[in-house]
């Protein structure tokens, strides 16, 4: 049962780290046709950081492991 939670939490994770890369993404597109409110520039900069981030950390752990 704790595997399969585990498996879970890894999917949760890959599944908000390919949505925030589609976020940010669509914020470049829309970025090109238009000036960013200052929300989105937020949203923008928010997304980016934490996709970095996230990527960075994971590499981390699998290389830890």
């Amino acid at each position: 049962m704790l595997i399969f939670l585990e498996n879970l939490k890894a999917l949760a994770f890959m599944l908000i780290f390919i949505s925030s890369i589609m976020y940010y993404r669509q914020l470049k597109l829309l970025k090109k046709q238009r000036r960013l409110t200052k929300i989105e520039k937020a949203m923008d900069v928010i997304t980016m950081t934490a996709t970095f981030t996230f990527a960075f950390i994971y590499i981390l752990l699998i290389i830890g492991t």
